[in-house]
């Protein structure tokens, strides 16, 4: 579904009006959902394109992530601002 959304998109079959796309735990990107987002940002140049991921957290290769994808983000997505968190925030299990 993914391949063929890129596609459709890419054909100009599929018009999209998404103004931002936010990404959780983008270390576990895979390829395939990597070219869909660079689809979406090429036939709409007004996306934003926001990411968050922890390169050291990457654990999911057996399911297709490639952590290139993080490591090569600005020659994949473009111009990045890359905000740098050095504190962990984590909620416990009362909220």
């Amino acid at each position: 579904m993914i391949s063929e959304s890129t596609r459709l998109i890419d054909l100009n079959k599929v018009k999209h009006q998404f103004k931002v796309i936010l990404v959780d735990e983008f270390q576990d990107m895979s390829n395939s959902r990597s070219r869909l987002i660079q689809s979406l940002k090429k036939h709409n140049t007004e996306t934003i394109f926001f990411a968050v991921g922890d390169d050291w957290q990457s654990i999911y290769r057996f399911a297709g992530s490639d952590v290139r994808n993080m490591v090569n983000f600005e020659s994949k997505f473009g111009f990045t601002s890359i905000n740098k968190l050095n504190m962990i925030f984590r909620f416990n299990q009362g909220i």
